[in-house]
């Protein structure tokens, strides 16, 4: 920093103009290895938006399933033993265990080796180090497509379900006992992680109590259900709520805690900390099964 105060020094003793002195100034520092503030708008560094594969902490999606590149091919002939080579990414920040994959859409007397239903035992969970979960070894061989005449479209529907979970966070402001308003500042924190997506919608007094309303609503590209591969019109999930260390009592309109039509909406009581108006955080985990699909498409060739 002494040869840039020397610079400094020489500059003013120069008189050059305050445009030529700025800039000067500015490469000196740059180059001399100080610090130099950053004076536009700061912006906070919390739990990240959208979705990645860095361990983002407020993404929509659960379990992304693709194929591995040509297995299986694009094409294929008839009576070719081919491999479908499956590559599963787990954005939860739980282990996913024992998900249910069904294969349908095709016509079972032409196909061999193709089964109904198989069960992924383990797909590891998102990290914020390594980013999804990923399962790359799960593969089922010699799939061959027989007895048809000419040639025969093999369009497999792969549908999988398992054990998921919302996971969220939010900071909010408790309102004053007596105004009924929030006289506190301070800088909001979220955390939104499930294709479940939940959202705070109003906090109010309640006897001696807060209440907190909460919104849901399906952001992932599958389904909330009860049983999997099974159509159902409700879907029920459970509820865990905690503000600050203060569990919450939940309830809803009706008996039971369900998705329908990919929303769904509830409340939870809880037991202040203090009278006047404070800042804490509202954690929330919702508990559910959910279904995705995914089609493959494949020519069958006939080389007779």
């Amino acid at each position: 920093m002494r040869i840039t105060l020397n610079i400094i020094k020489n500059l003013k003793m120069i008189k050059k103009n305050k445009i030529m002195m700025l800039f000067v100034l500015a490469t000196v520092l740059l180059f001399s290895g100080c610090d130099v503030p950053f004076m536009g708008d700061a912006k906070q560094s919390g739990f990240g938006s959208g979705s990645s594969d860095t361990g983002d902490k407020n993404n929509n999606k659960a379990v992304e399933l693709t194929f591995n590149e040509g297995v299986p091919p694009k094409d294929m002939y008839k009576g070719q033993e081919v491999t479908f080579g499956f590559m599963f990414k787990n954005y939860q920040e739980h282990d996913v265990t024992d998900m249910k994959l069904k294969v349908s859409g095709f016509d079972k007397s032409y196909v061999s080796n193709l089964n109904e239903m198989y069960t992924i035992s383990k797909i590891p969970r998102l990290t914020k180090e390594a980013g999804a979960g990923v399962l790359g070894s799960f593969a089922i061989r010699d799939v061959t497509v027989d007895k048809f005449q000419e040639e025969y479209p093999f369009n497999p529907v792969f549908d999988y379900c398992y054990k998921v979970e919302t996971n969220f966070l939010e900071s909010i402001c408790v309102p004053d006992k007596k105004e009924n308003k929030c006289n506190v500042e301070f800088k909001k924190t979220s955390m939104n992680n499930g294709p479940l997506k939940l959202n705070v919608n109003n906090i109010i007094n309640k006897d001696n109590g807060v209440r907190i309303f909460f919104t849901i609503e399906n952001r992932g590209d599958g389904k909330a259900v009860n049983t999997c591969f099974e159509k159902d019109y409700a879907t029920k999930y459970s509820v865990e709520a905690v503000l600050g260390t203060v569990k919450g009592n939940c309830q809803t309109s009706g008996d039971d805690f369900v998705v329908i039509n990919d929303r769904s909406n509830f409340y939870c009581d809880f037991t202040r900390s203090q009278d006047t108006s404070y800042s804490s955080q509202a954690t929330v985990k919702l508990s559910y099964n959910y279904e995705q699909s995914v089609k493959k498409e494949i020519l069958v060739k006939s080389l007779e």
